[in-house]
């Protein structure tokens, strides 16, 4: 199970930082769209190791029903996203 986190600047600018943050790390180097890879588990520790305000979208892909903390994870991920909020489950 990962959270996979997409960060898009200003529309202008053609960077785009995507993060992996799971438990295993052989899953997430299989995604070639990553840009960073972090090893976490929410379920020990629920909060989320970024900057408040830091991306612009989150996809939780096959790994919310695994959490055991999910309200407090979701509430993580709106501190970490900026004023537009997409979260994808």
């Amino acid at each position: 199970m990962y959270i996979y986190i997409s960060t898009h600047m200003h529309a202008f600018v053609h960077t785009c930082m995507q993060v992996g943050l799971g438990m295993n790390l052989e899953e997430m180097q299989a995604n070639d769209d990553l840009t960073e890879r972090i090893v976490h588990d929410l379920n020990a520790r629920p909060q989320l190791p970024f900057a408040d305000d830091e991306f612009d979208a989150v996809v939780c892909a096959s790994a919310i029903q695994y959490l055991t903390q999910p309200e407090i994870v979701l509430a993580e991920v709106c501190i970490h996203l900026y004023v537009y909020i997409y979260i994808y489950i």
